[in-house]
């Protein structure tokens, strides 16, 4: 079993990432957001096969169990909203074989969440570490469905209201075949914390 305390600011900005998560039923691994912490950082990522995201930020000096290899384990969208809701931090507590996670939080309350089922893809390898340098083609944007989901991925400490100004930096990756586009790369970071963004090609508007 591992733990460690998540404040508040961290499970808001994780639960912001279920936007990018799958709701098809058939794939539940899909409607998960898979959270490796290390002494550290936390790093969340999320994914619906055309849309993925990455949060990392500091884990800070909180209590924990991690070791220095770290730990996965897998937060249901649902549950990272219903965690975020009340607006207070919690120890939580996971065990990888089983993926059972249970969260105790500083308002008392515990729960049992949902333990998610399934091979999670290996998409973090398709997230560059660093942003894409190579500019946007003229004409070539996002559609209005994708970009309303980058509007509500947030930094931990962000409100809502903040995020009515927050500024992506944009690029889009090259790929050897120069004839087929490439993802486009979101990203901007603040306080410590990062968040990156692909966008696959088909949600490209041209």
């Amino acid at each position: 079993m591992t733990t460690a305390y998540l404040p508040t600011s961290t499970l808001t900005a994780i639960a912001s990432l279920s936007g990018a998560t799958s709701t098809d039923k058939f794939t539940p691994i899909l409607t998960a957001i898979r959270v490796t912490v290390t002494p550290e950082t936390v790093t969340a990522v999320a994914t619906d096969r055309y849309i993925a995201a990455r949060l990392t930020t500091p884990l800070g000096d909180v209590a924990h169990t991690v070791s220095d290899t770290g730990s996965t384990f897998y937060l249901n969208a649902a549950d990272a909203t219903m965690l975020a809701k009340l607006k207070t931090g919690g120890m939580l507590t996971w065990n990888d074989e089983t993926r059972e996670v249970t969260a105790e939080m500083d308002n008392h309350s515990r729960f049992t969440l949902h333990a998610v089922d399934g091979n999670y893809p290996p998409v973090e390898r398709l997230i560059p570490n660093e942003s894409a340098d190579h500019d946007i083609p003229a004409g070539v944007g996002l559609n209005p469905t994708t970009f309303a989901k980058l509007a509500k991925f947030a930094l931990p400490g962000e409100k809502a209201a903040d995020l009515k100004w927050a500024a992506y930096r944009l690029g889009i990756e090259k790929l050897t075949d120069s004839r087929k586009s490439g993802p486009i790369v979101a990203t901007r970071s603040g306080g410590g914390s990062y968040l990156t963004v692909i966008v696959q090609p088909n949600l490209i508007r041209t």
